[in-house]
């Protein structure tokens, strides 16, 4: 039979027997799908109950930290002053010129940089007008004194004439006393008594009049007196200004760039040249008014430059603060003399000044010696059971010493005769083994 067939008749036998069930389907289905389950939960248990136990974890062994340490001990340290400056030239002189005139000559060797002694010329003006000066001063003296002298002599023969009236007036006065004696016996009579009286009354008159011309005369001396030292002034000025023709140097030094060439007119205060002594400086620094106490006068000071740290350190001595403060920075100026540079310090160079003032006693930690905290420092201290005790410090403010290295001073945290651990601090917490190395 073929499928063609085939295929009414399959169709007829569905048909009539219809569609199964959909409940039945699905009970035939449970018994499998439990049967499953068992088995995977049966499976997962044995898994679980073979599965080996995690392993416990062990303790690390301790690892013991080498370091140094050293004992703390009470020390009494200065604190110095500690400030910057500059130094500059202890003799510096700007040269002017203190008379006017015209350039005549200038020493060659004036150039800038050039090394000068102490009184040679650098430059000298045209001393004619000066010697002029000079001559027609000296003969107004030579008349001043001419004239003193007439008056002088007036005045010894004006003395003279008065002694005389003073004479010629006690025998008038004599006189007069004769012969009014002489009139009260009746002797004399009345007109001669009048004419002792005005011979009396003469005599008393040159005597006044003497004594006048003699004020006079004494006046017109002491005016010649004056026109010679107006003289002597004047003639002195001459020298003067004919000895400042020549500019000198006032002390021996290095010369700046010069301003006037020959030829040039020069007026009074008109700089010309400066001059600075390099071989002895000093430093000025400003000290702020909350540190000057304590710098006394006199005391050493370290000075060191600024550019080169690993210079070596000048040696100064404090000459003391200038008179007065600087109340923009509420600051006063310290002055201090260098005794002991090396060569090429030079004026303009910025340096660090270092002075004692006062010395403090207590425990002095240098940087490496602690750990940095925002509470101040965490030391270790070593027990007697090997190990380290943490220690919150409280530390003073940074004290660079006149050796140059910082210290804090131990306000809290640590006491003396403790043994303090210095090196590999980083590595140490509370209660870490330690080996202390020599």
């Amino acid at each position: 039979m073929g499928s063609r067939a085939l295929y009414p008749v399959l169709t007829r036998s569905l048909k009539a027997r219809g569609p199964e069930p959909s409940m039945a389907r699905h009970l035939s289905q449970l018994p499998s799908f439990l049967l499953v389950l068992t088995a995977t939960g049966l499976i997962w248990s044995a898994i679980w109950v073979t599965k080996p136990p995690p392993p416990r974890p062990v303790a690390p062994t301790p690892v013991t930290v080498p370091i140094q340490v050293r004992v703390l001990h009470s020390e009494i340290r200065e604190v110095p002053l500690r400030v910057h400056g500059e130094l500059q030239a202890k003799e510096e002189a700007t040269l002017v010129a203190q008379v006017a005139g015209q350039v005549e000559w200038t020493n060659p060797q004036w150039v800038a940089g050039a090394e000068i002694e102490a009184g040679q010329v650098l430059m000298r003006l045209d001393a004619e007008p000066f010697e002029v000066r000079l001559r027609q001063a000296d003969a107004a003296l030579a008349s001043a004194a001419g004239k003193e002298d007439a008056s002088e002599a007036d005045v010894l023969a004006t003395r003279r004439a008065l002694a005389t009236t003073r004479q010629q007036e006690t025998l008038a006065g004599r006189e007069l006393d004769r012969v009014f004696h002489l009139f009260q016996s009746g002797a004399a009579s009345e007109s001669l008594l009048d004419q002792a009286k005005g011979h009396q009354v003469d005599a008393q008159g040159s005597r006044e009049t003497a004594e006048f011309r003699l004020a006079s005369a004494e006046g017109v001396f002491r005016s010649a007196q004056g026109g010679v030292m107006e003289a002597i002034a004047a003639r002195d000025w001459s020298l003067h200004q004919l000895a400042h023709c020549e500019i000198k140097a006032p002390f021996s030094g290095v010369l700046g760039a010069r301003s006037t060439s020959r030829g040039d007119w020069v007026s009074p205060g008109q700089p010309v040249a400066t001059l600075t002594d390099l071989t002895t400086l000093k430093s000025v620094a400003q000290v702020p008014l909350s540190q000057a106490s304590g710098v006394e006068v006199g005391a050493q000071a370290q000075v060191r430059l600024v550019a080169v740290p690993s210079a070596p350190v000048g040696v100064g001595r404090v000459v003391g603060f200038e008179a007065q403060a600087t109340p923009e920075s509420r600051s006063r100026t310290l002055v201090v003399d260098l005794d002991q540079f090396l060569l090429g310090w030079a004026p303009g160079s910025f340096v660090e000044v270092r002075i004692p003032r006062s010395s403090v006693a207590g425990i002095w930690l240098e940087p490496q010696e602690y750990l940095y905290s925002e509470n101040g420092g965490v030391g270790f201290v070593v027990t007697a059971k090997a190990t380290v005790e943490e220690r919150i410090l409280g530390l003073d403010s940074v004290v660079v010493g006149l050796d140059g290295v910082s210290r804090r001073r131990v306000l809290g945290g640590l006491q003396e005769g403790e043994v303090l651990a210095i090196s590999n601090l980083s590595e140490l917490v509370s209660g870490a083994s330690v080996t202390v190395q020599e």
